[in-house]
Parts: C-alpha cells; sequence; structure tokens
C-alpha cells in the first residue's frame, strides 16, 4: 500500500531531477563536481551569457538539480516531502527561464547556491536534490544584475557583500524568505509526527483490509453454503415438482377415464330407462288384454250356464 503524501508547496519531487547516490553525500561539497566556469568577465547580457557554453552532457547532468550539497548543518539528506524546497523545473519555470540557461548559472554561481538532498525514506541510497527560497532569491538577484549588464566577477562581490541597503524589492525578497523559511520549519517538525501518523493509520488500515478480506472469506463461503444448500433444496424440489407432475396426470387421466365412464354410464342409464319405459308400457298394456280376456271369459262363462240349464230340464240331466 503506497503512502500518503502531502505537497503543501505543490511539489513535483521528481520533476526534471534525476535520482542522486547519498553515499557520500555529507561532508561533499561543490568542488567535487565538474564544473565549467570559464565565462570572462567581459561578457555582456547577450544571449551567449544564456547559452549551454560548450560542458558536455555528462558535465551539465550534475548541475541539473543533482549538485551536491555542501551544508554542513545537514546531517545527510532531509527525510521529508514537507520541506518548502523547489525541484529543479520547478525553479526553472519560476524565473521563466530554459533548464539549460538555469544549470549554467548554477554551475557559475555555484559558491552562492545550496542545493539540499531530500528523500522520503532514511534508508535510501539516492536522493533528489532541491532548492531553497535562497537559492531562488540569489538566482532571482542574479539575473536581475545581468539584465542590467553587470559582469558575473562583479555580480559574485555584491553577493559576497550583500544586497545594497537601498534595494526595496531585496528587502521585500528577504521578508518573504524568512516567512518561507519559517513555514518551512514548521511543516519539517511536522513531517516526523506526521509521518508517525501515517504509518499509525496504515497499519491500522493494514489490519482493517486485513479484517476487511476475513469478513470478505466468511461472506463468500456462506454464500457458496447458501448457494449449495439453495441448488441442493432447488435440485429436491425439482424432483418433487416432477414426481407431483407425475401423479397430477396420473389423476388427471383417472378423472378424464372416469368422466368418460360416467358419459357412459348416463347414455346406459337413459337407455335402460328407456326399455324400462316401454317395458312397462308393454305390461300395462298386457295387464290391460288380460284384464279384458278375464271380462271376456266371465260372460262367456255365464252364457255357457244358461245353456247347460236348458239342456239339462230338455233332457233331464
Amino acid at each position: 500500500m503506497e503512502f500518503m503524501k502531502y505537497n503543501f508547496m505543490g511539489n513535483k519531487a521528481d520533476e526534471n531531477v534525476p535520482d542522486q547516490d547519498l553515499s557520500n553525500t555529507t561532508g561533499s561539497s561543490f568542488d567535487d563536481v565538474k564544473t565549467e566556469t570559464a565565462e570572462s568577465d567581459t561578457q555582456d547580457n547577450s544571449s551567449s551569457v544564456y547559452s549551454d557554453d560548450t560542458s558536455t552532457d555528462t558535465e551539465q547532468s550534475s548541475h541539473n538539480g543533482s549538485v551536491i550539497n555542501e551544508q554542513g548543518e545537514h546531517n545527510g539528506p532531509i527525510v521529508s516531502d514537507i520541506d518548502g524546497l523547489y525541484t529543479y523545473g520547478q525553479l526553472a519555470k519560476l524565473l521563466n527561464k530554459p533548464e539549460n540557461n538555469l544549470r549554467y548559472l548554477i554551475n557559475t554561481f555555484r559558491d552562492y547556491i545550496h542545493p539540499v538532498a531530500v528523500t522520503t525514506s532514511a534508508n535510501a541510497k539516492r536522493a533528489n536534490f532541491k532548492y531553497s527560497e535562497s537559492d531562488y532569491a540569489t538566482l532571482k538577484q542574479i539575473l536581475a544584475y545581468k539584465e542590467k549588464g553587470i559582469q558575473n566577477a562583479e555580480i559574485m562581490k555584491l553577493l559576497e557583500n550583500g544586497p545594497a541597503d537601498d534595494n526595496n524589492d531585496n528587502e521585500d525578497d528577504q521578508i518573504d524568505i524568512i516567512g518561507k523559511r519559517i513555514l518551512a520549519l514548521y511543516k519539517n517538525k511536522l513531517s516526523e509526527r506526521d509521518q508517525q501518523i501515517i504509518n499509525e493509520f496504515n497499519l491500522v488500515n493494514a489490519r482493517n483490509q486485513k479484517a476487511i478480506e476475513n469478513l470478505l472469506q466468511k461472506v463468500s463461503d456462506v454464500y457458496l453454503e447458501q448457494r449449495e444448500f439453495y441448488e441442493s433444496a432447488l435440485s429436491e424440489t425439482k424432483k418433487q415438482n416432477e414426481i407431483l407432475k407425475g401423479q397430477n396426470d396420473k389423476l388427471q387421466k383417472q378423472l378424464t377415464d372416469a368422466q368418460n365412464i360416467i358419459s357412459s354410464s348416463k347414455e346406459v342409464y337413459e337407455l335402460n330407462n328407456q326399455v324400462i319405459s316401454d317395458a312397462q308400457e308393454i305390461i300395462l298394456k298386457q295387464s290391460e288384454y288380460i284384464e279384458k280376456l278375464k271380462d271376456e271369459l266371465s260372460h262367456d262363462g255365464e252364457q255357457t250356464s244358461e245353456k247347460k240349464g236348458f239342456f239339462s230340464r230338455l233332457f233331464g240331466l
């Protein structure tokens, strides 16, 4: 997990600044760096003053925001991103000068420029070099002198003797520098405490991240168990539904068959009723016919009896 960085000055720590080896930073001086300062005192304020001269790329890179720190008060690099310092690229933008011109100025007036090695790790072997408000003001003053046509040797004397008393602009710059230095010191004091807070926050965050991961794992396990149970229940429900559907189809068939039987029975019943009705009608007719025969037979018997009495009497029977 990356550490959170505070940046009060809007710095870009690695802008146009190569990494530097810190193994021999402490106690080193500008004399360790090959530079080319053979500018004649007769140079005027022309474009040649700001040229890249004839130094090689290797020589120039020694001053591209990476001049070795010679300040004795710094015991190694400042471990902070809250340093109130400028990167090489920022310095070029503030002075509105190309980087080659700025490199030339830093190279020429190296005795008056004091870059500081800055890194965000106490164990770092390499660091970026930054420039203070004082360096910015010095370079700004050098450019102002050059615009007035003052030669390099005279500028160096002026820098050694300090600014003129009647230079109100320089006084304002110095006041601004003092204010920014105080702010930088305040930020540097906060830096160690802030880093401790950041470290504690990162530790808590790491613990929280672990707890979140454990919680997510538990949730995932519960989800998988619930999913397995659901799929099992769904499979069992599907089987039960298939069984119920089969039983329902069977019952539906039985009901259809029963309805067909009932329908057929109804037709048979109606047919039987018709047969019975017809039989009853025949029986009724037969009964009427029998009664009629009975009447006829009874009438015939009476006539026979009368005939028998006549002949009996006639023949003496």
